[in-house]
């Protein structure tokens, strides 16, 4: 098992807050806070640098196996945090009014990378807008954060404990709030284990800052 600290020192990656099926390797984030928040600027670093053709290339840049075994988070999970679910959006232990999370599992992990022949691009790019636009380049980019990969999920499984009386209204309650594809398994009456996939949305990230590219 491991904690979103020891996922970011591992794979170099961390967990976004937030997710959605148009986040492209390229994208600008920004650190809000004191506690460190990453918001999207809804900025690509090829538009920015009035790059058009750089963004639609990193915009289509193919997903491939990113050889990670299942990612095992149980570890960061307990009674007192609430669960947001990576890419589903959703908090699973207010929503549902579940006892305990018992085991969180990342399934499957595809990367989006930039490494592969466009990062060389990305590089001369930003190269090219600190030659034109030093103001632009600092306000815009030099302390923000560029996506340099984005780490899908096949699935995530949960176990859950939780009362479950009627299995039929519990499977309608979570088609509601998941709106992603999901499994139910009760393995007992108080203990469910819940799959879900939702591969078009990125769970994580690389990033480089800006100054540093």
């Amino acid at each position: 098992m491991i904690s979103r600290k020891e996922f970011k020192r591992q794979y170099l990656a961390e967990l976004l807050p937030s997710s959605a099926a148009n986040y492209a390797v390229g994208d600008i984030w920004d650190r809000i806070g004191m506690s460190d928040t990453l918001v999207p600027e809804n900025e690509n670093i090829g538009y920015l640098c009035g790059n058009e053709a750089l963004s639609k290339q990193l915009e289509t840049i193919e997903r491939v196996d990113a050889n990670f075994p299942d990612i095992d988070i149980t570890q960061d999970v307990n009674e007192e945090i609430d669960v947001q679910l990576l890419s589903f959006d959703v908090s699973i232990l207010s929503s549902l009014h579940v006892q305990k999370v018992e085991k969180m599992v990342i399934k499957g992990v595809t990367v989006k990378n930039s490494l592969n022949g466009y990062k060389n691009n990305i590089a001369k790019a930003v190269e090219a807008l600190r030659n034109t636009d030093i103001e632009k380049y600092r306000k815009k980019l030099r302390s923000k954060e560029l996506v340099l990969a984005l780490f899908y999920a096949e699935c995530v499984e949960i176990q859950i404990a939780k009362e479950v009386n009627n299995q039929n209204a519990f499977k309608l309650a979570l088609e509601k709030l998941f709106k992603v594809d999901s499994k139910v398994k009760f393995e007992t009456n108080n203990k469910v284990k819940i799959s879900l996939s939702n591969p078009e949305c990125p769970f994580a990230a690389q990033f480089v800052m800006g100054r540093d590219i």
